[in-house]
């Protein structure tokens, strides 16, 4: 029949007839099963890969959703749509497999009929890998080919602390160098090159950090649970929970206004989360605030010498009790000039650098200027 180059119209269907006729004239007449004409080969679709049920409150999805991400090492589910037109649905049938590449089946291959979805089970999947759904869609016209946008394998309380750094402080911000001096004394503002990571701050009013992690890693744990954590007093790792927030991106900082206390000590805590599942924490290193200046009693002794000699003597009260605001802890450096109670005070001297400087005890320092 091929040889007649008769036109068929796509999906009509079709009916052979032989007429069997004896030398007589008596005769019979056969008809074949029909037959749909099919022209044209199955549209390309779409794949999902579909969240496991036991995975839907985990990931914040339902089975209707493309999922991106799964726990489950063994069993990877599917479902696919868009390859047939009404005309062609009950003629396309389909084979399914999971590959490490798009278009690619390098893992499992199945054929599944006419099914729209299916679950893939006994796989062995490897952790942070992303594989691929490709479904091959056929007809009596050929075949075509779509594959899923991928899924990758994460874990819950999987240790990051080698993929991220997370530092106190803005991404480029100018270290808060602490004056004790008068304002008005003070010709020169304590300045230095911009730090990322910051030990000290003087606001009580906002905390900020920043923080990067590993591109290999980025894309897999894209949401941020971020936590300010407070340390308890006189303690080297105890820490509590001051504020939370739950970010649905990852933009790598925060600045978040919140009242802090002086002398206390303040870090982030940072868990790397996909929908709910999340990371280990990973802290930063934590920054002190040192609101207020010290203030401490002088005694000065003159000594009259070869030269002119001051025995300057400071004796610290402290703030607070908590050693991490220590007179040894937070002073950076010492400078001394000369005024007397008349001329409003204006200095008779520049600002000159204390090199000598003698601990007496935990509150008391000495030091001589000639």
């Amino acid at each position: 029949m091929e040889d007649l180059h008769w036109d068929l119209h796509h999906n009509f269907t079709y009916y052979v007839s032989i007429r069997v006729e004896n030398i007589v004239g008596l005769h019979s007449v056969f008809t074949s099963n029909p037959y749909i004409h099919n022209t044209r080969n199955p549209a390309t679709g779409v794949v999902f890969e579909v969240i496991l049920p036991d995975e839907a409150v985990d990931f914040g999805i339902n089975e209707l959703e493309d999922s991106n991400f799964q726990l489950s090492t063994s069993k990877l589910k599917a479902r696919w749509f868009g390859f047939e037109s009404d005309d062609m649905a009950e003629h396309v049938t389909y084979s399914i497999g999971v590959g490490s590449q798009p278009l690619v089946i390098d893992i499992k291959d199945e054929n599944v009929g006419s099914k729209t979805q299916h679950t893939f089970l006994g796989l062995n999947l490897q952790l942070h890998k992303t594989y691929f759904v490709t479904v091959t869609a056929r007809s009596d016209a050929g075949t075509t080919k779509a594959s899923s946008n991928g899924i990758t394998i994460v874990q819950k309380n999987v240790n990051l602390n080698n993929e991220v750094q997370i530092k106190d402080g803005s991404d480029c911000q100018q270290k808060e160098k602490l004056s004790w001096l008068p304002n008005h004394h003070s010709q020169k503002n304590s300045s230095s090159d911009c730090e990322s990571d910051i030990d000290y701050q003087i606001s009580t009013s906002y905390y900020m950090a920043h923080w990067t992690i590993s591109n290999a890693y980025k894309h897999m744990y894209p949401d941020i649970k971020w936590t300010l954590q407070m340390r308890q007093k006189n303690t080297e790792d105890i820490w509590y929970n001051v504020e939370d927030k739950n970010f649905l991106s990852n933009s790598g900082r925060i600045f978040q206004p919140v009242v802090l206390d002086y002398c206390k000590t303040y870090r982030s805590s940072v868990r790397f989360c996909s929908g709910e599942v999340c990371s280990q924490p990973v802290v930063s290193n934590g920054v002190t605030v040192l609101s207020e200046p010290d203030m401490p009693h002088i005694d000065i002794l003159h000594k009259q010498m070869q030269s002119s000699q001051l025995d300057v003597s400071l004796t610290y009260k402290s703030n607070t009790e908590d050693k991490v605001c220590s007179v040894e802890s937070t002073i950076d450096q010492y400078m001394w000039s000369i005024t007397d109670n008349k001329h409003n005070s204006h200095l008779f001297t520049k600002w000159s650098k204390v090199n000598n400087v003698q601990k007496i005890s935990e509150t008391m320092i000495l030091t001589q200027m000639n």
